[in-house]
């Protein structure tokens, strides 16, 4: 996935279909539950977790099923676990505090 490609799937999530919110808040929530499989798989590429490092930061919040607590020990264990670049641990520190 190329950074243009990146760029339009974050802004589909953030934008949705503006039509309907509960909708697009169900989209949202379900992109946080599969970003967070994604940050936890060692296989996931760089920028896929960076994407999903903004996707959680920004929408954890409309996901009822995950608890606030296990977003953020799933950030941690990702930032302890993962030999990642400075602006990848910058996603991780700002995906935490918006948590």
């Amino acid at each position: 996935m190329g950074g243009e490609k990146a760029n339009d799937l974050m802004r589909l999530i953030a934008e949705g279909s503006g039509v309907d919110e509960d909708q697009d808040n169900e989209l949202r929530a379900s992109a946080v539950v599969t970003y967070m499989e994604a940050l936890q798989d060692p296989h996931s590429p760089l920028l896929l977790k960076q994407i999903a490092l903004w996707v959680i930061g920004e929408y954890a919040h409309v996901t009822a099923d995950l608890d606030a607590m296990v977003v953020i020990d799933t950030i941690l264990d990702f930032m302890e676990g993962s030999e990642s670049d400075s602006m990848t641990m910058g996603y991780a520190i700002t995906c935490l505090g918006k948590v």
